[in-house]
């Protein structure tokens, strides 16, 4: 596993603080539907900031497939409904946000 970038760990800290659950869980293989999904939506998250799955699934330990499988998961649930829908929206807002001030920086 490759360090995570700044921009990776700011979003891991704030989807964490969002699900309400540890961010180092989030990097482990625990298999609680409350840590998959907010592993799923970090995913999600760093994928609609411009990562690759393959860098995500390096940078944080987990398989490529892994990565891609849990993304269309993730995009498949979160658009059931417009309240989820509206949260999706707002994490990408946030991850794409972080990732232009990297840029900037």
């Amino acid at each position: 596993m490759t360090a995570l970038t700044d921009n990776m760990r700011d979003i891991l800290t704030e989807t964490a603080k969002a699900r309400g659950v540890p961010a180092h869980r989030l990097l482990s293989p625990d298999k609680r539907p409350a840590i998959t999904s907010a592993r799923r939506a970090w995913w999600h998250a760093l994928a609609m900031a411009g990562y690759s799955y393959s860098e995500i699934g390096m940078r944080t330990g987990f398989d490529h497939t892994s990565v891609m499988y849990g993304v269309r998961k993730y995009s498949a649930l979160a658009y059931r409904t417009p309240a989820r829908a509206k949260r999706v929206e707002i994490e990408a807002a946030y991850a794409l946000s972080e990732f232009t001030k990297g840029i900037a920086a």
